[in-house]
Order: structure tokens, then sequence, then C-alpha cells
């Protein structure tokens, strides 16, 4: 804590010299003797000032000169005041009555200056909550309210590439678009620096909401011409609802501004509100603490999933399945808590615990002569986290392991949540050492390109569409071609899933050169698998699977 004797010098600025003391351009001193700001008064008032001032003394100067002649007439003295008190009282009153109405104008023109962004001319983002607060106020139970707020992507950019003056230009122009495309009862203002808030009064279905909000982003994403340059503007969109999602104006926005950050986290241009996307809500909150006082107390333990070689029925590694063993609820499998977690900042120490805990294990069984390694898998927050490869790097010196012990897997959702950043991290995983795996290959939308842009070493093909296989030649047809597409690509296939003897058969015959599965083995936790090499046992019994076709 600084104490007084170390506090800045600037924060007690005093000004011996009155000569010194800063001014404005009117020479009007800025700071009083103890250096403290003093209220300026704008250069028009200062003129209103000095009328009303140089008007009092001329009435005054009237006053005394209309009694002066009034007694030399020979008025009464009484009748000579009085009239003059009365002419006095008049002008006053006039002069009263006129300030006034200049103080009414200013305070006026004053609060809609408050209210009003300099720039665009809209209302601030308290007008602008006002105003939603207003609307809302005068909805009845069947009426909706859509919020939309639209941030410009890049902003920054746009000020460091051509400077901030044409910036300006550029969120003028596209508030006065906004503003030129709602209708009399809706409501637009400028909220945030690059950022603009809608509401649109009594959307009926999803389908309107859809039509809406594409509309105002065509607007916002019109090119802007500034001095003959043509500059493209992109946008991201967080949508929220009343009263489905909030019902008031200050829980709407916030809730709308959470989907806006998830559209920019996913890039996926536009996010409606949902309860999920709410890391700060109170279950979500609760969870993370939970989460924070599990790792902390040692709650999650690794039970782990043997991988067999198909053609030697030779084990080829372990995937570690975290389980929670929760103070009240019990054993949680990941299937119940994962993806909520998944979602919390608080996912990245889980994932980093995991880490640890599996090689730590891989250690263990190591030094008892079991030299394997472990699968771990990523969340999307995780595969873009630059911070991850020094950590793994970390991890393994400090257990004293080799890249080679390690595998990292992530599903295709975790690709599309921010591609560019992703390719960095998992290349970087690579380039240290460490394989890398896609997951449930197949279920997302990025399938054939995840495949040729990113630094891959092997693929699961979805337990879905192994499990189809038994019953739909056209699955296995599907199936047989995603294996010679990894294939030709240098990939290992791991086909997961396997529940029974048909389809252990059914991936083999496809030519999947790696199998995992509860109908193979495990999971197992740890003194299991310790006991069965001890003994000499096999982790994966893949003798009743038929020789491949």
């Amino acid at each position: 804590m600084v104490g007084p004797e170390q506090r800045p010098a600037s924060r007690a600025r005093v000004f011996l010299d009155p000569g010194a003391l800063p001014a404005d351009e009117d020479g009007m001193p800025l700071h009083s003797r103890s250096g403290r700001p003093l209220p300026r008064i704008p250069r028009s008032e200062r003129g209103q000032i000095a009328t009303y001032a140089a008007a009092s003394l001329g009435v005054f100067g009237l006053v005394g000169i209309g009694l002066n002649f009034a007694l030399a007439a020979g008025v009464s003295w009484a009748v000579a005041v009085g009239a003059s008190l009365v002419l006095l009282y008049l002008a006053l009153f006039s002069l009263v009555v006129l300030a006034s109405r200049g103080v009414r104008a200013h305070e006026h023109a004053q609060l809609r200056r408050l209210g009003e962004d300099e720039l665009t001319g809209l209302p601030n983002r308290e007008q602008f909550r006002t105003q939603l607060t207003g609307l809302l106020e005068r909805r009845t139970d069947d009426d909706s309210v859509t919020l939309l707020l639209i941030d410009i992507d890049g902003f920054q950019l746009i000020n460091e590439t051509v400077g901030r003056e044409r910036g300006d230009l550029v969120l003028e122009r596209v508030g006065r678009r906004l503003a030129g495309r709602i209708r009399d009862e809706d409501l637009v203002g400028r909220v945030g620096g690059d950022e603009f808030a809608i509401a649109v009064d009594g959307l009926a279905s999803g389908g309107d909401l859809a039509r809406v909000a594409y509309r105002f982003l065509g607007v916002m994403t019109e090119a802007v011409q500034v001095d003959d340059i043509d500059l493209d503007v992109r946008c991201s969109v967080g949508i929220a609802r009343y009263p489905d999602d909030a019902d008031d104006a200050k829980s709407l926005l916030r809730r709308a501004d959470i989907a806006l950050y998830a559209a920019k986290q996913n890039r996926s241009v536009l996010e409606v509100y949902e309860p999920d996307l709410d890391h700060f809500s109170p279950d979500a909150l609760e969870l993370a603490a939970e989460v924070r006082a599990g790792i902390a107390e040692d709650q999650f333990a690794l039970e782990f999933q043997p991988k067999t070689e198909i053609a030697s029925g030779e084990l080829t590694g372990f995937e570690a399945i975290v389980c929670w063993n929760h103070p009240s609820r019990g054993r949680v499998p990941p299937a119940s808590f994962m993806s909520a977690v998944a979602a919390l900042p608080i996912a990245r120490d889980l994932t980093h615990h995991v880490l640890r805990l599996a090689l730590e294990q891989v250690g263990l069984w190591r030094d008892a002569g079991l030299d394997t390694s472990v699968a771990v898998n990523l969340t999307a927050r995780d595969a873009s986290d630059p911070r991850l490869p020094r950590a793994v790097t970390d991890l393994l010196d400090a257990t004293d392991l080799e890249p080679r012990h390690l595998e990292l897997e992530l599903n295709e959702d975790a690709v599309l949540g921010n591609p560019d950043q992703t390719r960095v991290v998992l290349t970087e995983l690579r380039r240290v050492g460490c394989r890398v795996t896609i997951d449930d290959f197949g279920t997302g939308m990025a399938s054939i390109n995840s495949l040729s842009s990113l630094p891959l070493d092997a693929l699961k093909l979805d337990r879905k569409a192994i499990a189809a296989m038994t019953d739909d030649p056209r699955a296995e047809a599907v199936a047989r071609n995603v294996v010679d597409l990894g294939h030709a690509l240098g990939l290992e296939v791991i086909g997961v899933g396997i529940a029974e003897d048909g389809t252990l058969s059914a991936v083999t015959r496809i030519g999947c050169d790696t199998v995992q599965g509860c109908g193979v083995e495990g999971p197992l936790p740890p003194a299991e698998i310790e006991r069965r090499f001890a003994g000499g046992d096999s982790f994966a019994p893949v003798a009743a699977a038929d020789s491949p076709s």
C-alpha cells in the first residue's frame, strides 16, 4: 500500500504563482490554487451573464435618472420614490423572466446533450436504457421486444489503418443508416465505442427475428466510403428477447451482451441468448465454484480406456476418462458435467488438472514397466489457448516424460470456434512432439476441411456412424470412404464405441487401424490396469473380430 510519503506529487498540485495558473482560451483559470479543477462556464453562458448584469446596471441607472428628474420637476419625494420603485420592480421582473427562460432553455439543451451521443446524434447508453425501460413498461404480457446489440468487428484496426477521424466518420454514417431503417416505434442508440443497440417492437416468430437481424446486418456491412476509400465493415450481433430472457431493460442489455460475446468468440456472426451462454448465471457460478473446490480437494479421478491395434492385438495406449467423486451426488460420469463445465472459464483449470493426473499416472506405470501413452480431451477453449503448449511442456518436464507419452484429442466443434488460433496451438503441440487426434469425426460442420488444414495424427470415427453400420449398408459405405480418406492423408483411423463383436467386425472390415470401446475393454481404474499388467492379462480381446475382407 502506498503511504502518504510515497504518493505521487501530481496528486497534490499547488500553483504558487497566480500568473502560472492554467487558463482556457479566454484567460479564465482552470484550477484553484489547491490544484482542483474549477467548474467551467461555457463562453455562450458567460455572454448571457454579462448581458444580464449590464441590463441590471442599466435599469438602476435609468431609475436613478428618472428619480432625479421627478424631484427637479417638483414631484413630491414620496410619489417620486414610489413610482421609481414600481418601475424598478417591473424592469427587474422582466429581467428575471428572461433569465428564467434562458436557464430553462440551457437546462433543456444540457439534458439533451447528456442523453445524446455527440458523434452520431443517437441516444447514448444511459438514454437508450431509459427509453428501453419506457418501451418495456408500455408492453402487455402478450407483447414482445427484441434487443439487438451490434458490434463492429476489428474497429480498432480501422482506426489504426485510416486514422481516428475516418473511423469516426464510419461510426457516424453507420449510425445514420441504422436510424434511417427503424420504425417509429423502435429504438436505436450508440451504447459503446463501436457498439449499437436496436430495440424492435413486436417480433412474433423466430423467422421474423432472423429476417430483421439480417436486415440490420446488411445495413451495417455495406461498404462505407471515406475520402474515396471503401471500408468493409464486419459485425457481430447478440440478441435477447423480452419477456423470454429478461423482464427489465438492464437485464435485457446484459443478456444481449452475453449473446454478442458468444457470437464474437464463436465467430458465428449472430447468437441468440440462451442460459447456457451465461457464464455468470447463479447456476454457472455455483458449478464453477464446485469445480474449483473439486480440484482443490482432489475430487476428480481418472479411469483409462485401452486402445488396441486390430492387426496385432497389441495395446497402443489409453484414453483418460475423468469422473467426479462429488461430495453430495456421489460418482458422476463425465457425460453428466463436462459439457456444462466446458463453457466456463474454469474448464481450463480442470483440463490442466486432468493433464497432470494423467501424466503422473503414466509416470507411475512407466516406473512399473508399462511404457504407454495417454490421450486427454481438450475443450474448444483449451484448443485455442496459446498458453497450452507451454503448460504441456512444463507438465512433461515435471513428470519426466517424453512428448510421445501424451496425445491430445479435440472434436470438430472445438475447431470451428477459432480455427486460425486452434491451428497455431495444435501446430505448436505437434512441434513439441505430442500426437493430436480429432474426435467424433463426422459430427461437425468442418469435417473434410479439418483433415486437410489441421496438423493431425489420427481421427476417431463417430460412434453413431459405427453403430449405424450394423443395420445400414449405406452407412458402412460412407464410413469406409472416411477411412480411405484418412489413410490417404496419412492418418491413423480409430473406431470407437465398439459395443459388441458385430461392430468390432464392421470396423475391422472397413479398414480401421485401432479400436476402442466398452465392448472391447474399460474404462478401468489404474489399480485394475496394474493388476492385469502384473498378471500378463490381455487388455483388449480382439481375437473375436473377423478377419478383414
